[in-house]
């Protein structure tokens, strides 16, 4: 101690004052003229410098030793005195020393090589697995949009197709309703039908017999493609019955013999079918639950005829139809129409009702062109006609 200027570091050895094995560290102090003044010692167990060291180890498997200047091991982790780092070849262990000269100590730490790569390849590992997991996720998204393309596509082309088909459709039921009106001295005659998608289900028909004027008008129960093939069968059943009934009340019967057989989904039509004698103007007609038709003239303005509502077409087979009839003056208009004019809305969404209709008729003789007006931009709500 007299002659060292670095403090000292005791090997481990037994304090019967604590019962604990303990180390030792020596250190003198001299005056400026380098006399010695006092020696200071300081006691620390093996114990606490074992748990001290435990809280400097990363890993379970590191180790960490401290040494005094000379080289002796003055305690390890591994609570084996006398452990030394020397034997802890770079091949297997990763060694890392530090130096404390105020205390004149030195500490080494030394990590199991095959900890870092066991790590390193945990990484690697879970790099690879999130790698491939993306690969799949991606994989399974290009495969989904490219469905999805193909999807779009088959839809698109189905969509043509279908296009195609309802303008076809359109024009084969355009192609059936008659359009060559007659407009002689005695009789004119004029309709119009506007669906509500490219098809719909609203009917009318007409055909002059000598001084009688045969006339239909109706509705069939839903819409598009199905309506549209029960609105054929009801007209060419019109035509086919003139041509051997001479009554309103026969060939609505004769109607609905046919269209109630074979009828699962209980589709219906409402119609209204009339017989006019052109020379007296008396009216015969037979109604089938369908909107009573209105009669416009100059000297008593828009009246409503009523009838008997009887049921649709299509439901019962043998029912028995009501017929009536009334008398129309000279240049008296018989309007018909069907449920799409009175329950169209306009840009409000408010129903055109039936008071706005008879307005419409009392003022207006262009009286499509006055429903659109009504309903402005937007599209129908049902056939009109």
């Amino acid at each position: 101690m007299k002659s060292g200027d670095k403090g000292y570091w005791s090997k481990p050895y037994w304090s019967h004052v604590i019962d604990k094995t303990i180390f030792t560290y020596s250190d003198n102090f001299v005056d400026n003229a380098g006399n010695l003044i006092c020696v200071i010692d300081v006691d620390f167990s093996l114990e606490w410098m074992q748990q001290l060291l435990e809280q400097f180890k990363l890993i379970d498997e590191a180790v960490c030793v401290i040494y005094s200047s000379d080289g002796t091991v003055l305690t390890s982790s591994d609570k084996r005195t006398g452990h030394d780092t020397a034997h802890l070849t770079e091949d297997d262990w990763i060694v890392s020393r530090q130096t404390f000269e105020w205390i004149d100590i030195e500490m080494a730490i030394a990590v199991p090589q095959w900890h870092i790569w066991k790590n390193i390849l945990w990484r690697i590992l879970w790099s690879l697995i999130v790698l491939v997991l993306s690969i799949l996720v991606i994989g399974v998204l290009i495969r989904r949009m490219l469905r999805d393309q193909q999807e779009n596509a088959r839809l698109e082309t189905e969509k043509k197709v279908m296009d195609h088909e309802l303008h076809i459709a359109n024009g084969i039921q355009m192609g059936i309703l008659r359009h060559d009106f007659p407009q002689d001295e005695d009789i004119m005659v004029y309709a119009d039908l506007l669906p509500m998608r490219e098809v719909g289900g609203d009917l009318y028909d007409f055909c002059r017999q000598g001084d009688f004027l045969w006339f239909i008008i109706g509705d069939v129960s839903g819409k598009g493609v199905p309506a549209t093939m029960f609105m054929s069968a009801a007209v060419n059943l019109f035509r086919s019955a003139l041509g051997h009934q001479t009554s309103p009340k026969a060939i609505m019967e004769e109607m609905n013999a046919v269209l109630s057989d074979n009828n699962p989904t209980l589709t219906f039509v409402t119609a209204f079918i009339g017989r006019l004698h052109i020379p007296s103007g008396q009216l015969l007609f037979c109604n089938a639950a369908h909107m009573p038709p209105l009669v416009k003239s100059s000297e008593h303005g828009v009246r409503s005829i009523h009838m008997v509502p009887n049921i649709p077409l299509g439901y019962e087979k043998t029912f028995k139809f009501v017929e009536e009839g009334c008398m129309l003056d000279m240049d008296e208009k018989l309007v018909l129409y069907t449920d799409g004019v009175t329950e169209a809305r306009n840009t409000e969404r408010k129903m055109m009702g039936e008071a706005k209709w008879l307005e419409i008729v009392a003022h207006d003789d262009a009286l499509l062109e006055a429903v659109k007006r009504y309903i402005g931009e937007d599209e129908p709500t049902d056939d009109i006609t």
